[in-house]
C-alpha cells in the first residue's frame, strides 16, 4: 500500500509540474554582433541580435545599448529601442552614430526587458549580454601626417599644421576638433580635389590675418594726424574764428548743405548774444577758434608668406575747440571719430573697427617764417572680427565663420615744424616731423557659426598685439598765390620722405580652444618698409568775408605692398 500511495504521488507531482506555467521565462540572447568594430569617430556602428524564447513566444520588448568603459561603467547610453518584431525567435538591430563618442575601447552592452507568451501569461524576462568591443580610433597614419604638413604654403600655415598634427595624433582634442583633424589629416592622401581641400583648410584656418587689427588703429591716428594738422596749416595761415569742413547732405537728388545752415545759425546766434555774455565773448573774441574736419581713405595691401592681403576704406571725423594765448602761440582740444573696414583677401572675412580719441594740439612761432606743431592724441578703438573657413574633403563642404569682438587702445605724440619763404607770389620751406604712434589689441577667443556640426571645432584663442612706431618726415612744401578777380587760387604741392626707425607688431601667439593642453602655436608678423614717400597735392581757394575751400589728395609711394589714398575736401567760414 505505501508504495502504490508513493508513486500516485510522485505521479500525480509530475503532471502538476508539467501543466503548470514555469515561475519563469526562458528568453536566451543566442546571437550578438556589432560592425565595424573599429572606427573613427562621426562613424555609424551597427548593433545585430537575435533571441530566442524556449517556452511559448516573444510577445513585445525593448532594450538598452551600453558603452562601457574598461571598468564596467556606462559611458554611452542609448535606451528605449523597440525590438524589431516578435515570435519564438526575434532578429533586428540598431544604428548608432559615434560622433559624440571619445577615442578610447568600449564594452558594447545590451540590456532586454521583453515579454514572453506561456499559454496566456505574459512573463517578463530581462536578458543581457556583451556584443562585443568597440574601438574608436584616429588611425592617422605617418605618410598621411607627412602628405598633410607639405601642403602647408607658409611659414605660419606649418607651424597651425604642426599643432593639428600634435593634438590630433595625441587624440587629446575635443569631441568636435577631434573629427575635424583626423578627417583633414586622412584627407592629404586623397584625391587631387581632397588635398586642394587640405590647402584652402589650412588657408582659412591660419589666423594669418592677426595683425591686422593694429595696422588698423595706426591708420585710424594718422588719419586724425592729417585732420589736426590742415587745422594746425590753418592757424599758421593766420585763421581766426570757426571752421567747419564741407560736410553735406544727399537726401535723394537733393543735398542739403549742412555746413551752410550751421554758419547761418552761428550768425544769428552771433548778432543776437549780448556783447558781456558768454556767447557774445565767444563770437566777438578772435582768439577763440574752432574746426570740423573730415577724410576719406582708401587703400589695400598685398598678400606675403607672413600677412594675409586685404582691402581697406574708411573715414576721419575731427572736431576741435582752440585759444590764440598770444600771437606766438596756439593751442586746442579736439575730439576725433573714425571708421575703417578690412576686406581679407579670398573672401576670407573682413574686420570692422571704430576708434574714439582725444587730441592736444597747438601751434608755436619762433620767428615770423618758423614755425613748430605739436599734437597728442589717445583714443579707444572696438573690433569686430569675421573669419570664413571653407573647404571641401572626402566629400564634406565645410562653411564656418569664426566671429570674435575685442578691443584695443592708441595713443600718439607728434613734433613737426617748418619754414616759409615767400617771392613774388610764392611760397616754399622744408617741412619736418617726428612722430611716435603705439597701437594694441586684447586677446579674444572666435565663435564659430555652427560648432556641433563639421569644422565646427577650429575656433582660436589668439594672444594680446601691439604695434609701435617712430617716423620721422622730411620733405618740401611749394605753394603759389594766384590773384582773381573773384579771390585768390593757392595750388599746394608737398612731398615727404618718410624713415621708420621703429616698427612692427611682433609675433602673435594662439592656441586652438578645444585643445586641453593649449599647445601654442606662433605667428611671425610682417616688418613695415622703412622708406617711403608721401605725395600731396591740392589747391585752397580764398574768396572774400572770410570764406574759403580747399581740396587736397594724399598718396603713398614706393612702399613694397601697399597703396594708400587719401581725399579731403571742405569749405571753411570765418564769422
Amino acid at each position: 500500500m505505501k508504495r502504490v500511495f508513493l508513486k500516485e504521488i510522485l505521479l500525480g507531482g509530475l503532471l502538476l509540474f508539467l501543466l503548470a506555467p514555469p515561475a519563469g521565462a526562458a528568453v536566451n540572447i543566442t546571437s550578438m554582433g556589432l560592425s565595424p568594430s573599429v572606427v573613427n569617430p562621426g562613424t555609424t556602428v551597427t548593433i545585430n541580435y537575435t533571441l530566442t524564447a524556449t517556452v511559448g513566444t516573444i510577445a513585445s520588448g525593448n532594450f538598452t545599448v551600453e558603452f562601457r568603459d574598461a571598468g564596467g561603467s556606462p559611458v554611452y547610453t542609448f535606451p528605449n529601442n523597440t525590438l524589431s518584431g516578435t515570435g519564438a525567435v526575434v532578429s533586428g538591430s540598431i544604428t548608432v552614430n559615434t560622433s559624440s563618442f571619445q577615442t578610447g575601447s568600449y564594452q558594447v552592452w545590451l540590456l532586454f526587458n521583453v515579454n514572453e507568451n506561456q499559454g496566456g501569461n505574459l512573463v517578463p524576462d530581462y536578458p543581457s549580454g556583451q556584443a562585443g568591443t568597440l574601438t574608436v580610433t584616429l588611425g592617422i597614419t605617418p605618410s598621411q601626417v607627412s602628405a598633410f604638413l607639405s601642403l602647408a604654403n607658409t611659414p605660419s600655415q606649418r607651424r597651425v599644421a604642426d599643432v593639428i598634427v600634435s593634438l590630433c595624433s595625441a587624440q587629446r582634442a575635443g569631441v568636435r576638433l577631434q573629427s575635424d583633424c583626423s578627417t583633414l589629416i586622412k584627407a592629404a592622401e586623397g584625391s587631387a580635389s581632397d588635398r586642394q581641400g587640405v590647402r584652402d583648410a589650412l588657408f582659412g584656418i591660419t589666423p594669418d590675418q592677426a595683425s591686422i587689427p593694429v595696422r588698423a588703429s595706426q591708420n585710424g591716428v594718422q588719419a586724425q594726424h592729417r585732420n589736426l594738422g590742415r587745422r594746425l596749416a590753418a592757424l599758421r595761415a593766420g585763421a581766426r574764428g570757426f571752421d567747419l569742413s564741407g560736410f553735406q547732405l544727399r537726401v535723394g537728388d537733393e543735398v542739403v548743405p549742412i555746413g551752410q545752415l550751421m554758419l547761418a545759425a552761428a550768425d544769428t546766434v552771433k548778432s543776437d548774444a549780448s556783447s558781456d555774455g558768454l556767447l557774445g565773448a565767444l563770437w566777438e573774441s578772435s582768439r577763440w577758434g574752432g574746426f570740423l574736419s573730415g577724410t576719406w581713405t582708401q587703400g589695400s595691401r598685398d598678400g606675403s608668406p607672413l600677412l594675409r592681403e586685404f582691402d581697406f576704406d574708411g573715414f576721419s571725423l575731427t572736431g576741435g575747440i582752440d585759444y590764440r594765448f598770444t600771437e606766438r602761440f596756439v593751442g586746442g582740444l579736439a575730439i576725433g571719430y573714425d571708421k575703417l573696414r578690412n576686406e581679407l583677401g579670398r573672401s576670407s572675412g573682413d574686420l570692422d573697427s571704430r576708434g574714439l580719441s582725444l587730441a592736444l594740439y597747438g601751434n608755436y612761432y619762433p620767428s615770423d617764417n618758423a614755425y613748430v606743431d605739436f599734437m597728442a592724441t589717445y583714443g579707444w578703438r572696438d573690433f569686430d572680427q569675421d573669419r570664413r573657413i571653407r573647404y571641401t574633403v572626402l566629400g564634406t563642404s565645410i562653411d564656418q565663420t569664426a566671429s570674435a569682438n575685442f578691443d584695443g587702445r592708441q595713443w600718439s605724440l607728434a613734433l613737426g615744424g617748418g619754414m616759409e619763404w615767400s617771392w613774388d607770389g610764392w611760397t616754399h620751406g622744408p617741412v619736418a616731423r617726428l612722430e611716435y604712434v603705439r597701437a594694441t589689441a586684447d586677446g579674444y577667443e572666435e565663435t564659430m557659426s555652427n560648432p556641433s556640426v563639421a569644422g565646427g571645432g577650429w575656433a582660436l584663442h589668439v594672444g594680446d598685439q601691439s604695434n609701435n612706431s617712430l617716423t620721422s618726415q622730411l620733405g618740401w612744401q611749394v605753394q603759389y598765390a594766384w590773384n582773381r578777380s573773384w579771390g585768390v587760387l593757392l595750388p599746394l604741392a608737398r612731398l615727404e620722405w618718410f624713415h621708420e626707425f621703429k616698427s612692427g607688431t611682433g609675433n602673435v601667439l594662439g592656441y586652438f580652444l578645444q585643445d586641453p593642453l593649449k599647445e601654442t602655436f606662433t605667428l611671425d608678423n610682417e616688418d613695415d618698409d622703412k622708406d617711403y614717400f608721401n605725395l600731396s597735392l591740392g589747391a585752397t581757394a580764398q574768396w572774400t568775408q572770410g570764406r574759403s575751400g580747399y581740396f587736397l589728395v594724399q598718396k603713398i609711394l614706393g612702399y613694397q605692398g601697399l597703396s594708400l589714398t587719401s581725399v579731403s575736401a571742405g569749405i571753411r567760414w570765418e564769422f
